[in-house]
């Protein structure tokens, strides 16, 4: 992971960026040009047309492993982004004070692994093949209800294959992710995700094999 000296941008190893456009505002943009922007208290507004909104602390997947662990902030009735928490395997880059303005970006450092260890997220958000869509416990995101109370699903979502360099990162993720989901079947949805990311990837042993002995 690298950030840009001049821009501030972080690039992620999947060649995706993460840029900080203003106060409460920040973009996500695929490689192919596809983009999501998160702005305001904070609503989702992406390339292709879709919108929806958030309130709590969240985290959103690439499909490189990145996991950007969305901190908020209390805004009225509303909240809106305060800082990002952004980790590929042990690096990790934090941004600050987005509430307060553009927002100051950190350099990489090497405690992304224990960073994971201590956020709890409330919704854990997958990307789709594209950096416009994403799910949640497998079904795309179409909207939300209550400023972003809920979230409105659509169907299955068909996601670009994850290869985080460390995919046991990404179930590390999920460890406080479960202790705070009211409703254990999405979260258990998602660890099943996870769970089918790590046994796709080059280890000593597969998972179905030790499962099926």
């Amino acid at each position: 992971m690298q950030v840009d000296p001049a821009t501030g941008v972080v690039i992620t190893p999947g060649g995706f960026k993460i840029e900080q456009l203003g106060q409460y505002e920040w973009k996500i943009t695929g490689p192919d040009g596809s983009s999501t922007r998160i702005w305001g208290d904070p609503h989702v507004a992406e390339s292709d047309g879709g919108a929806w909104d958030f309130k709590k602390n969240s985290s959103f997947v690439l499909p490189d492993g990145t996991i950007i662990n969305v901190n908020t902030k209390k805004f009225g009735d509303m909240t809106v982004t305060s800082g990002l928490d952004i980790i590929n395997g042990n690096d990790r880059v934090q941004v600050t004070g987005i509430d307060a303005g553009k927002g100051q970006v950190g350099q990489v450092t090497g405690d992304g692994k224990l960073a994971l260890e201590q956020y709890a997220a409330n919704e854990l958000l997958v990307m789709g093949e594209t950096a416009d869509d994403w799910s949640y416990s497998g079904k795309e995101v179409v909207g939300s209800e209550g400023g972003g109370d809920s979230l409105k699903l659509g169907s299955d979502l068909k996601r670009s294959g994850l290869a985080a360099s460390d995919p046991m990162t990404n179930l590390s993720s999920l460890i406080p992710y479960l202790s705070q989901a009211g409703d254990l079947k999405p979260a258990l949805n998602d660890v099943a995700q996870m769970l089918r990311v790590y046994d796709a990837q080059p280890q000593p042993f597969r998972l179905q094999d030790q499962l099926s002995r």
